[in-house]
C-alpha cells in the first residue's frame, strides 16, 4: 500500500487556538448527554453535571486526548430496526 503524504491545512498556532476554544466550551458551556450511563461515569470522575449537561474540566479532556489511539478504523453506526 502506498504511503500518502499528510496534508497540512492549518498552522500549529491555529490548531492550538481551536483546541483551546474547544476546551473552553467543554468546561464552560458544557455538553448535553442523552445516555444516563455516560452521565454516571462522568459524575464518578468528579465532572459537574446539571441535568443532562456535563461540564468537563480541561485537564480531563486533555487526558482523554492523550490516551486516545492515534488512529482507528470504524464502521458507520447502523441502528438495528425491528
Amino acid at each position: 500500500m502506498a504511503c500518502v503524504p499528510r496534508l497540512k491545512v492549518l498552522a500549529d498556532e491555529e490548531l492550538e487556538r481551536i483546541h483551546d476554544a474547544s476546551v473552553y466550551l467543554l468546561e464552560n458551556t458544557g455538553v448535553l448527554f442523552e445516555c444516563e450511563e455516560a452521565l454516571t461515569v462522568l459524575k464518578k470522575n468528579a465532572v459537574k453535571v446539571e441535568g443532562r449537561k456535563a461540564f468537563i474540566p480541561g485537564k480531563l479532556a486533555e487526558a482523554a486526548v492523550e490516551n486516545a489511539p492515534a488512529t482507528f478504523n470504524g464502521e458507520p453506526y447502523r441502528q438495528k430496526t425491528l
